[in-house]
């Protein structure tokens, strides 16, 4: 089921100035994955303050959630809705949002984090520099405990062999690049983010990160991550299937407070949301 709301689009492709005509910029397609809808406002809210100066969508896919009411929530923002009464997983949802979207430029958004205003302005000229995968550095806030502290973490390619220290919600993305990796593995329940990363490194497409905080990310011990047994067991599936040998399982939280496994001596590490 979809629904609009909002205005979508653009009348014109092209400003003119005197005899020049000066392209528009890209459309920007924002994907935000929900099975909540009462925790998309924040995310919503942090979507209309950004500085970003050119035309945006967003895209919410509610997942095993039918009949959400999110107009209130939506005006006066250009969303589409997207719904399924199946569950089918962070990655299917993200994938059926994507398949909705109509801009060349995806930025991906989880519920209940949120962007800081600077966001898509400091992603996206450098996603369409590079035509790859760009994303930034996060503040970890743990919601429970009444913690935060920023996740800065200086990135190469062979580092996703050992961990990933790349939060989902500060990935930004062509849409060319999203189809050449034919998207997000549906048979992986987590880890499909470091999946995708991986397998983008592996196609060597470009992987930039934006040195500067730009996402506040959002942890609690409800989130799928706190979950170290549960984590262990897909763990161990995604692991055989990259070959990355036996690695200890974190989590972004704890990447934050501690830094990289690998600085405190050990071989490295899986982190999933």
């Amino acid at each position: 089921m979809n629904a609009a709301y909002g205005p979508h689009g653009r009348e014109k492709d092209r400003r003119f100035h005197g005899a020049s005509a000066v392209p528009l910029p890209p459309l920007v397609s924002v994907i935000i994955p929900s099975v909540r809808p009462d925790r998309v406002r924040d995310a919503l809210q942090s979507v209309r303050e950004q500085t970003w100066g050119g035309p945006y969508e967003v895209v919410v896919f509610f997942d095993g959630v039918s009949g959400a009411a999110l107009q209130d929530l939506a005006a006066p923002l250009p969303v589409t809705v997207v719904e399924s009464s199946v569950r089918l997983g962070p990655a299917g949802a993200r994938n059926r949002a994507v398949a909705a979207a109509r801009g060349e430029v995806l930025a991906f958004l989880d519920d209940d984090d949120v962007w800081l205003p600077q966001h898509l302005q400091e992603t996206v000229p450098p996603t369409l520099a590079s035509g790859g995968i760009v994303f930034t550095d996060v503040l970890v806030e743990h919601v429970d405990e009444g913690w935060e502290r920023a996740l800065v973490i200086p990135f190469h390619p062979e580092l996703l062999r050992r961990t990933n220290p790349v939060v989902l919600s500060s990935l930004v993305m062509t849409k060319r690049a999203f189809t050449a990796l034919r998207g997000f593995s549906e048979d992986l329940p987590r880890y499909e983010d470091w999946d995708l990363l991986l397998r983008a490194a592996a196609l060597a497409l470009p992987l930039t990160r934006v040195p500067g905080v730009s996402v506040r990310y959002r942890f609690s011990h409800r989130s799928a991550s706190a979950d170290r047994p549960a984590m262990a067991e897909v763990f161990a599936q995604f692991t055989a299937r990259h070959g990355l040998g036996n690695l200890p399982v974190t989590n972004f939280a704890r990447m934050a407070i501690d830094g990289l496994p690998e600085a405190r001596g050990r071989s490295g590490a899986g982190t999933s949301r």
